[in-house]
C-alpha cells in the first residue's frame, strides 16, 4: 500500500511541473518550487536520521 502511495505521489510531480510550465510559460517557477522541494526533502532526511532515543 505504501509503495502505491508513492508511486502515485512521484508520478504527480512531472504533471504538476508541466502544468506550472504551461501556466508560468516558463522554466523558472517550476525549478523553483522543485529546489524547495528538494531542501524540504534534505531537512527531513537530516532530521529523521539523527541518532536520538524515545522516552516512554
Amino acid at each position: 500500500m505504501a509503495q502505491s502511495l508513492g508511486y502515485l505521489m512521484a508520478a504527480a510531480g512531472p504533471v504538476t511541473a508541466g502544468a506550472l510550465h504551461d501556466v508560468t510559460n516558463g522554466w523558472l517557477v517550476p525549478l523553483i518550487a522543485l529546489g524547495v522541494v528538494a531542501i524540504i526533502i534534505v531537512i527531513a532526511g537530516v532530521e529523521s536520521g539523527k541518532d536520538r532515543k524515545i522516552s516512554a
